[in-house]
């Protein structure tokens, strides 16, 4: 990988002289050819643009830029089913890549796939606020017929600075209000506290659940972990958090144990929601219950539900994870708070964190072990030592991961007299002379 964009320029220039040698020693070959088949754009050779963006794809099938690139070639040369191929294959090497999901939503349109246009523009709103996209968006909930969503979409595009969204939004309400379907949006929030009221008292999270709420809606992460689902609730209020951001993404993994030792549990919990004024619906098996819960609340764009086992033991265990290409800023364990699960987690993944981000273990400090294991680890840890037994359970060295950061530890605690009653918040901080995450200073 080239060290600057100035490389990367050299070593085109190098290409372009026929100095092979001297290109390669500053860039890789699939870097150069991408960065050729742009030029070829630039200056509207696509026949040229093509062939660079291929020989890119042929050197090295897992760069995602050149799909991207060639995927926006063919899209102008009217090759639109090619386009959405080529577009996929980016996704699918980096799903977090904004731009790809709204050219992706772009050619759908143009093929009149308006329903999967619609999806992939709100998943590049996920990743991204994007004024364009959201207006894109609107137009066609529009002409899907969901005025109610489309006036949604125009109100996110406003809120994004498009001088003309307002008004688009109001000539939506004002035809509605003629034809007497005066739009009444349901509250996600409101809806989201019916079910976490019912879900969140089987772990002791339906207050815990609006702390992380608040917390990802005032850090707004990109990538939130959670460890051990449950019933759901504290990754969809999360997910809710993400959405109203505009940008982030919920991961959320579990073996579904709970529901296989305690079989009634899923018809009791939408027994339950059924008593509520929460929107009904009917699901017979765990999946179909978060799949359901997800369109509901309208959060598939922000949350991913994986139906895996953990194993702390396998060094390599998250590898393979949708998540492990990318910084994280948020992990919330919910599933095992004994002093080696916390080395062992800690060993997967501190060496994943981003510099400033933060790991919530649940439990953890109404436990004695668990309590002064933490109080000691993060006190050798801020003052520059790693512990043989973390460093045992991590395959990377800690030291470098953990220098010049520090990191703070509180224990959240709750006054109810029930099992899962707190919270071990190890807040990790770059060294510096400011809060973290960084904001404006008065």
């Amino acid at each position: 990988m080239p060290k600057s964009p100035d490389d990367l320029t050299a070593a085109v220039a190098h290409f372009h002289a026929g100095r092979r040698d001297e290109a390669l020693a500053l860039a890789a070959e699939h870097e150069i050819e991408n960065a050729v088949g742009t030029e070829h754009v630039k200056r509207s050779e696509l026949d040229a643009a093509e062939h660079h963006y291929r020989r890119a794809i042929a050197l090295s099938p897992g760069f995602f830029k050149p799909h991207n690139n060639l995927g926006n070639v063919l899209r102008e040369r009217g090759r639109l089913e090619e386009a959405v191929e080529q577009f996929r294959a980016a996704l699918a090497i980096e799903p977090s890549a904004q731009r790809v999901h709204a050219n992706l939503g772009n050619t759908l349109s143009e093929l009149g796939l308006r329903a999967e246009a619609v999806e992939a523009y709100r998943k590049a709103l996920a990743l991204q606020g994007n004024a364009p996209v959201a207006i894109r968006l609107g137009k066609l909930l529009e002409e899907l017929g969901d005025r109610e969503q489309a006036v949604l979409a125009y109100g996110r595009a406003a809120e994004l600075g498009d001088a003309t969204a307002a008004a688009e939004q109001e000539r939506i309400r004002r035809a509605l209000e003629r034809e007497g379907q005066a739009p009444r949006p349901r509250d996600p929030r409101a809806d989201l506290m019916l079910l976490s009221d019912v879900a969140g008292m089987v772990f002791g999270t339906e207050d815990f659940c609006l702390f992380l709420y608040s917390l990802v809606r005032m850090h707004a992460p990109k990538t939130v972990v959670e460890l051990g689902t449950g019933l759901g609730a504290s990754a969809f209020w999360m997910a809710l958090a993400a959405k109203r951001n505009g940008v982030g993404h919920v991961f959320t993994v579990d073996d579904l144990t709970l529901f296989k030792q305690h079989k009634p549990l899923l018809d009791e919990l939408l027994g339950h929601l059924r008593r509520t004024a929460f929107p009904p619906f009917e699901a017979r098996t765990p999946e179909q219950y978060f799949q359901a819960a997800t369109r509901i609340l309208d959060l598939g764009a922000h949350l991913t539900f994986l139906h895996r086992g953990m194993d702390l033991t396998d060094a390599q265990h998250f590898d393979g994870y949708p998540f492990a290409g990318a910084p994280i800023d948020l992990l919330f364990s919910d599933f095992r708070h004994g002093p080696a699960d916390i080395l062992s987690l800690l060993g997967h993944f501190l060496p994943r964190m981003a510099p400033a981000s933060s790991i919530l273990i649940d439990s953890a400090p109404t436990s004695w072990p668990s309590y002064l294991l933490l109080e000691q680890l993060v006190a050798q840890l801020d003052r520059g030592q790693i512990p043989v037994a973390l460093q045992e359970r991590c395959r990377v060295d800690l030291g470098p991961v953990m220098k010049n950061r520090r990191v703070v530890l509180v224990h959240l605690t709750e006054w109810k007299e029930r099992d899962q009653n707190s919270t071990a918040w190890l807040k990790i901080e770059p060294v510096d002379l400011f809060p973290q995450p960084r904001a404006t200073m008065h």
